[in-house]
């Protein structure tokens, strides 16, 4: 997690030096959605491990009920707390889209292992497929900004067809060669640092002072961090007896909220200032949150 501030500042610095601006932040983060998290989510089964399908198919089934229903929590929540239309949409996005990825995986490999990279990211494949559809809806604007054929042209995106592409992957038991599987994990793996690079330049497009201002930053911070991953433990425990996946499940959706929505709210012209900001408030905050529900909890 430190590692990803230092990221964060680099980006920040640049940005502040003249090396970055925002059109460079748009370009990067079109490289981002379009190319290397695309890598990042294939390379995440170039190893099936069919010994495990038990708990794999356990994981999926409830990695797809959490990215079911969290979204009509995050929506009855936005109503209730009467989040105002431009920013709804954003908010919504902010609850359901933690960093798995980018910063989960790292943490519960820490925890428990290599081994636990695989099962986090078995959870979390529905995560590729929803961001990169109603996902774009939330954060591109609003549905009402997207004529039908602009919605079906951005859920065509290569995010959609690589989470698809690694089930099956998966599911199938297929080898993928060496030599087509080396070059993508490559280039996937330098999604998590230009992710954080590239946010910590948009963040240097803002005032520090309107983080304090933004009233909508601290439900989302107190939601995503706190009541959404205990929510989301509790009602998975009587499914999971293994403590380390049920550990896992825990940490990962404890996690800040992605750093994807900055990085589609950029590509596509939505608020990118709540996106970025929301993003930001909520890592930092997640240095306390994280450390206290591993020792409360997982003890």
């Amino acid at each position: 997690m430190i590692e990803m501030f230092v990221a964060l500042a680099v980006g920040y610095i640049l940005n502040l030096r003249g090396y970055f601006n925002a059109d460079s932040n748009r370009r990067i983060s079109d490289l981002i959605v379009t190319v290397t998290s695309p890598a990042l989510i294939l390379s995440s089964v170039s190893e099936p491990d069919q010994s495990a399908r038990g708990e794999t198919v356990t994981l999926l089934l409830i990695g797809f009920a959490i990215y079911i229903l969290v979204p009509v929590f995050a929506r009855i929540i936005s109503k209730l707390l009467r989040i105002s239309p431009d920013k709804s949409g954003t908010f919504q996005a902010l609850l359901i889209f933690g960093n798995t990825g980018f910063m989960g995986i790292p943490v519960v490999s820490a925890l428990y292992g290599r081994s636990a990279i695989f099962f986090a990211s078995i959870l979390h494949m529905p995560f590729n497929l929803l961001v990169f559809t109603y996902g774009l809806i939330l954060l591109g604007g609003g549905e009402n900004k997207l004529t039908p054929k602009e919605k079906f042209r951005q859920i065509m995106n290569p995010g959609l067809f690589a989470g698809i592409a690694a089930i099956l992957i998966f599911f199938s038991g297929i080898q993928i060669p060496d030599m087509i599987m080396k070059p993508v994990s490559f280039i996937g793996d330098i999604t998590p640092a230009l992710s954080m690079i590239v946010l910590g330049s948009i963040l240097a497009e803002y005032p520090a002072r309107s983080l304090l201002k933004e009233k909508t930053i601290w439900p989302v911070a107190v939601f995503r961090l706190a009541v959404i991953p205990l929510i989301i433990w509790a009602c998975t425990l009587p499914f999971v007896s293994d403590p380390t996946l049920s550990g896992i499940i825990l940490i990962t959706n404890a996690m800040p909220c992605g750093a994807m929505c900055a990085m589609l709210s950029a590509k596509y012209d939505g608020n990118e200032q709540l996106a970025s900001m929301g993003v930001f408030a909520t890592t930092m905050i997640s240095l306390v949150t994280i450390p206290v529900l591993c020792m409360t909890l997982l003890a």
